[in-house]
């Protein structure tokens, strides 16, 4: 009997290559309604390479910590060699699902469940002294990520001592050159204008430090406890069809990779995802400004003011004179680069794609994203993506 008691505490989720975007916002609404006590995610280790799926799977570790589940991590790698150890620490030091595991569980085990947490631990605090963790050149790119953990940690140590904009934005771009301007990046810098470049470093700074400024904080100002990061990669396909079938379940952006593949390849984007374990846009704002609470009743409401935070710059700091610009700041650095964006805030979905014919700023109205399903409440994810 207490065998079987103990079964219905446990949730099972199983996280695969064959998956899309859209089944891991399944997985990860299925864990936020469960009332099981612990979770077990198995983690295969080839999750294939569509876009945004592992910054969702950082998402659903991170609510299973939020709902105070102790989290299991189960290493799906049966084929233990001779590099076992060395693509162990690679997996768990430079990816952000790895990353995600050593921040918020409480054990890692192998696929025989035999713990190998403290032989990995120490990564944590590596990833902390870093100036960034790059990930080896692929044939579908290569990244460059840069983490905070919250709160002991709230900002790396490749951000340390940046005061203002001009010094990270021009950190931000030296970091981006050294890692990119290699093999099908090679030149991106010469053939882009350097106020391109610039908008660029801003989208990163502007989202930043709104994640600094929110994203670290609960609806009493007290600190959340978590993982919050800056990732740039480079996406490389020789086809057109192996680009596209990377938006799998994301059909806005499948569209978007359709129209601008045109043309023989190989085919080169760039994308920069800030994201934070936070209360979400629309939820931290209500928080501090509850007077605007009784103005949002369905889920159309909920977009519809969290457009008008970004584009009319609605501001929790009441007593800051000019706050608020940086999302609008940042939509408009994505407009000037021809790119699509995703932003999965709460329990919304909204994305904004660009192309060339796109003129005028009235554009920055993001609209939601047709999953068809009922979506969990994450914290807030940005994801940029835009043609070299």
């Amino acid at each position: 009997m207490h065998a079987k008691t103990a079964s219905r505490d446990v949730l099972t989720v199983k996280l695969l290559k064959s998956q899309s975007l859209l089944d891991v916002e399944d997985k990860i609404r299925l864990v936020s309604k469960s009332s099981a006590t612990h979770l077990d995610v198995w983690l295969a280790r080839d999750l294939g390479p569509q876009f945004f799926k592992d910054t969702r799977i950082v998402c659903l570790l991170a609510v299973a910590a939020t709902r105070g589940m102790k989290l299991k991590v189960i290493d799906w790698f049966a084929d233990v060699n001779s590099e076992y150890e060395a693509q162990t620490m690679e997996r768990f030091g430079t990816t952000l699902e790895g990353l995600g595991s050593l921040e918020y569980a409480q054990n890692i085990v192998d696929s025989q469940k035999s713990s190998i947490l403290d032989r990995i631990r120490h990564l944590r605090r590596a990833v902390i002294e870093k100036q960034g963790i790059k990930t080896p050149e692929r044939t579908t790119g290569q990244s460059l990520t840069f983490c905070a953990f919250d709160p002991e940690e709230p900002i790396p140590i490749g951000f340390a001592g940046f005061k203002g904009k001009p010094a990270f934005t021009s950190e931000f771009i030296r970091y981006r050159r050294d890692c990119f301007e290699v093999g099908q990046g090679e030149g991106f810098s010469d053939s882009v204008p350097k106020a391109v470049d610039d908008q660029l470093a801003s989208f990163a700074y502007e989202l930043w430090q709104n994640s600094f400024q929110h994203g670290r904080l609960n609806s009493t100002n007290g600190n959340i406890r978590g993982m919050r990061y800056l990732r740039v990669q480079k996406h490389v396909g020789l086809a057109k069809s192996e680009i596209v079938e990377r938006a799998e379940g994301f059909g806005e952006l499948r569209s978007y990779l359709d129209r601008e593949t045109s043309g023989p390849g190989p085919f080169k984007f760039y994308e920069v995802t800030i994201a934070d374990n936070g209360l979400g846009i629309l939820e931290r704002f209500l928080a501090t400004r509850p007077e605007y609470a009784q103005t949002i009743h369905t889920r159309e409401d909920a977009v519809t003011f969290t457009n008008r935070i970004i584009n009319e710059a609605l501001t929790s700091k009441l007593s800051q004179s000019g706050a608020g610009h940086g999302l609008e700041h940042a939509l408009d650095a994505v407009r000037r680069v021809r790119g699509f964006v995703s932003l999965r805030s709460g329990n919304t979905w909204l994305y904004q794609a660009f192309n060339k014919e796109t003129a005028t700023l009235d554009e920055h109205r993001m609209h939601e994203v047709a999953c068809g399903c009922e979506l969990a409440s994450v914290g807030t994810q940005f994801n940029l993506i835009f043609p070299l």
